[in-house]
């Protein structure tokens, strides 16, 4: 049952759940059911490494990506993938896009860069996911100029790109986006001034004030 619900996707703590509700004498811990969901995906890995068995299942799944290797090497440096269905969302929608990088959640420590997308009735979409082996400029112009190919029309590229303020990612967009118009996250700009400026304000009343003005200033 634990092998069937990790295939699915099902989180551990609902597994965990399901199985005591099948069985109230159940002594499994959601420690037990990590430890099977791990054995089960190193056997459907088999001796592949992580990153190949990525790659198997995004050919076996028809993504398209793109990768390139360390000089000299057989090691993968960077790479990007996008489901078909994405780069067609992307295709018919391309106004806005959000790029969000998240760093040291893995165990290669690897950067990953998540794009978003928006539909004209304001859903968001993922187009393309990119695991990056350094936060430089080099990489990230990598990973964008490989998004750039994804669409159809040269001279219809995203109009807004909103971002997270990482400053060697800023500097890529500017070299491959450079008619688009790059702002900043609201929702980072938010999390920086309670970080810079709670430490200013004493009562929690002003505090609350001061972050509702704030908030309707943005």
């Amino acid at each position: 049952m634990i092998n069937q619900l990790t295939k699915n996707m099902v989180k551990l703590g609902q597994i965990l759940l399901t199985i005591k509700d099948q069985d109230q004498t159940n002594l499994s811990t959601i420690k037990t059911i990590y430890n099977e969901c791990q054995r089960y995906r190193r056997k459907q890995r088999g001796p592949r490494t992580k990153i190949q068995h990525l790659m198997k299942l995004i050919e076996c799944n028809g993504y398209v990506y793109r990768f390139r290797r360390l000089d000299n090497e057989d090691v993968v440096k960077d790479i990007m993938w996008a489901h078909t269905d994405s780069i067609k969302l992307l295709n018919s929608f391309p106004t806005m896009s959000i790029c969000h990088t998240t760093y040291k959640t893995n165990k290669y420590c690897l950067l990953i860069l998540e794009i978003v997308g928006f539909t004209s009735i304001n859903m968001n979409s993922i187009v393309a996911f990119a695991y990056l082996s350094s936060k430089r400029t080099n990489n990230f112009e990598w990973a964008l100029n490989k998004v750039k190919g994804l669409f159809v029309k040269d001279y219809v590229l995203p109009q807004v790109i909103v971002n997270d303020r990482g400053l060697a990612f800023m500097n890529a967009l500017e070299t491959v986006f450079s008619s688009s118009i790059n702002l900043l996250c609201v929702f980072h700009i938010i999390k920086n001034v309670k970080a810079k400026c709670k430490i200013l304000v004493d009562k929690a009343e002003e505090w609350q004030n001061i972050m509702d003005v704030w908030e309707l200033l943005l």
